[in-house]
């Protein structure tokens, strides 16, 4: 998850189009009318754009994204299709695999297969000017508002599978990843409740230098995987899989070193600040008898014990612990 955080500081100037683009190896569909018309009825997939959705008195260029628009919907829905007839397994895979800066629907490499969504980029650079209006209203007490022009637009974004964030002040569009998992239909429990339960959670943890939420908040998402994962304990796949989200969740609020959300920062002489001490202690009194409760008390037992430092005798007992858990019985 880190990269998430370390990939952000470079996504304005990909946004914009300044970073390589792949060559899509979906075979996009011409857009004729009858393919139109049978993409609209099936809820999966994208509608194609009309002239009143990007009605916005000139908020944005109307005509050009229009076009952008139906370019992303038609290269969309032609990605959407290839799922359908792949694989269950490899299909499951890859979608659980999506991450907010390396999926099909916007860019990246699937299973040796290049993506590129180049009217991703289009309409990222016609709507930067409306994005450069919404981070005003994302001041902390701000009381800018977007007018009713500009909401319709951003609406609309998200309707194509697209959503604003903020990274270290800047804003960026994203695609919506959880957006599209769930367009993605496979007829088994084991992957709906992991999508469910992904979609669940943020896609964006770390950003401007840090976590963007709570060690309780990541603690209890620790916490959920870990009940998924008891239920697929004997599915290969979906526990490496979960495994690997889990053990994200439970490095950071143990081990973080993120230089605005560190465990044990070095401007406090590597001693746990108080604040992420008493979290930690919520999620363990809070999720009594599972594996991640008792995990954070022994941790915490040793630490304690240490005068609030982490020993690196303490933190290779306790990672190989951590990395012990959900493994596949001999």
């Amino acid at each position: 998850m880190k990269k998430l955080w370390i990939a952000s500081c470079f996504a304005l100037s990909i946004l914009l189009g300044a970073g390589t683009h792949y060559t899509a190896a979906a075979d996009v569909p011409d857009n004729t009318p009858t393919e139109t018309a049978a993409v609209q009825e099936n809820g999966n997939f994208l509608p194609m754009p009309q002239d009143s959705d990007v009605a916005c008195n000139g908020a944005v260029d109307e005509t050009a994204l229009k076009s952008a628009l139906t370019e992303h919907a038609t290269y969309c829905n032609a990605v959407l299709k290839q799922y359908e007839s792949k694989d269950p397994n490899k299909a499951a895979k890859e979608v659980m695999g999506w991450e907010t800066y390396n999926n099909p629907f916007r860019n990246g490499i699937i299973d040796n297969e290049d993506y590129d969504n180049e009217a991703f980029y289009k309409i990222a650079s016609i709507v930067n000017p409306l994005l450069s209006r919404w981070i005003e209203t994302q001041a902390y007490n701000s009381e800018v508002a977007l007018n009713a022009d500009d909401q319709k637009i951003m609406d609309l974004l998200t309707k194509y599978g697209m959503k604003p964030y903020t990274c270290e002040g800047d804003p960026e569009l994203h695609v919506d990843v959880a957006f599209f998992r769930k367009r993605v239909k496979l007829d088994n429990p084991a992957f709906i409740g992991f999508v469910n339960l992904l979609n669940s959670q943020p896609d964006m943890l770390y950003s401007d230098g840090g976590c963007r939420y709570s060690v309780k908040e990541m603690g209890n998402w620790a916490v959920q995987w870990e009940k998924y994962l008891k239920t697929v304990q004997k599915n290969k796949l979906f526990r490496a899989e979960a495994r690997k989200h889990y053990l994200d969740f439970v490095e950071f609020i143990l081990f973080s070193d993120l230089p605005n959300t560190a465990a044990f920062p070095d401007y406090n002489n590597y001693v746990m600040e108080n604040e992420w001490m008493e979290q930690l202690e919520s999620v363990a009194a809070e999720n009594q008898g599972t594996e991640t409760a008792k995990l954070i008390t022994e941790f915490i037992k040793k630490v304690k014990a240490n005068k609030n430092k982490l020993s690196p005798a303490a933190k290779k007992e306790i990672s190989k612990k951590m990395n012990a858990l959900f493994m596949p019985k001999k």
